[in-house]
């Protein structure tokens, strides 16, 4: 697996490549990640890889791919205990989820608050903060909405702790933009309703 991932890398580093290709090797890799072990030699790779696929802006089948490998790879990891390396790239990983959960297209948004949910199972402190001070707080007014769609529906799926999440949902009443001054109220009402 070591081989496929660093192959795999290079491959979607290579921009004069066709998103077909890259998606072909991806799903190579993505298959092996379902049906075997992950080597600790071979992770921050695939890390890396997934990252890559889920910030291309050339092929949404490579995007979605992305999110889908994602998914298996935080369950490999769970099972192996090795999640760690999920978050070690905090900077890159992490900010790639968010970056798509501002994004303008809603299957991105929700791909993307699918990811965090699952990453939270495992990482419940640190998806909590960024999705408070970092997609919450943001500029980004889609991405303020997400988060806070994020924090109503892990509530009512996982009964998740939200009194932290209050302070800047009150701050977003008073956003500029009305969609976002709608979804913190709608969303404040949900939680304490």
């Amino acid at each position: 697996m070591d081989d496929l991932a660093t192959n795999l890398l290079a491959t979607l580093k290579r921009s004069s490549l066709s998103a077909e290709t890259k998606l072909a090797a991806f799903n190579t890799l993505k298959s092996q990640i379902k049906h075997q072990r992950v080597p600790e030699s071979a992770q921050s790779a695939i890390v890396e890889c997934v990252r890559l696929a889920i910030t291309a802006q050339t092929s949404t089948a490579l995007v979605q791919t992305g999110f889908s490998a994602l998914g298996h790879l935080i369950k490999r990891l769970s099972i192996q205990e090795h999640v760690a390396v999920l978050f070690a790239q905090r900077h890159s990983l992490l900010q790639a989820l968010l970056d798509r959960l501002g994004d303008v297209k809603e299957g991105y948004r929700s791909a993307a608050s699918a990811a965090l949910s699952e990453l939270w199972v495992v990482r419940p402190t640190e998806v909590e903060r960024v999705v408070r001070e970092e997609a919450i707080q943001s500029a980004n007014a889609r991405a303020k909405e997400a988060g806070m769609l994020w924090v109503a529906k892990m509530h009512a799926e996982h009964n998740l702790q939200f009194r932290n999440f209050v302070p800047p949902m009150i701050e977003c009443l008073e956003n500029a933009d009305g969609l976002v001054r709608e979804t913190a109220k709608t969303t404040i009402i949900e939680l304490f309703g």
